[in-house]
């Protein structure tokens, strides 16, 4: 395949693609960089074979192989960075068990703020739970409940704001 013929390809599918990779990243750079890549694949496999007989199908099959790998990384990356920061954590903690009163007071806190959660609506609360407890990133749970990811920044960010009201108080 020539220069030329690779180019038209890229002129007509690399938009596509992108769209299509960066509605399941929502990273635009890393969308890109994705579809560089496919194309580069592209290139590299019809170097090495006369054709691919459906040159689409390569592409979009290539760059969802690459999508799987990116995001494996993403998650291995974040375990990673998440278990350097419990380690650093646990450094910081003091050796001796928490003193009757301390314990007394972390459970009052605890109350409140669960009180406080009890106030926020619904969605909020859902939210909050799939980013706090099931460990999912705010895209995915746009993803997930099918809204935009700025509404699940404005709730986590209602969350944020009620407990920071009770911790000042």
């Amino acid at each position: 395949m020539s220069e030329s013929e690779l180019r038209m390809l890229f002129n007509h599918y690399a938009e596509r693609l992108e769209r299509y990779l960066n509605h399941k990243l929502r990273d635009p750079q890393a969308a890109a960089d994705l579809v560089q890549e496919s194309f580069l694949r592209l290139a590299q496999r019809l170097e090495q074979q006369d054709d691919v007989d459906d040159k689409k199908a390569y592409l979009y099959k290539t760059a969802n192989n690459l999508l799987l790998d990116h995001v494996r990384h993403q998650q291995r990356w974040q375990m990673a960075t998440s278990v350097d920061d419990a380690e650093a954590t646990l450094e910081y903690l003091p050796d001796a068990a928490p003193q009757l009163d301390q314990t007394a007071i972390a459970q009052q806190e605890l109350e409140r703020l669960a009180n406080v959660l009890a106030t926020l609506p619904e969605r909020t609360q859902l939210i909050f739970h799939l980013h706090r407890f099931e460990h999912m990133t705010q895209a995915q749970i746009a993803q997930q409940l099918e809204i935009s990811l700025s509404t699940v920044e404005k709730h986590l960010a209602m969350t944020l704001s009620a407990m920071m009201t009770i911790r000042a108080s």
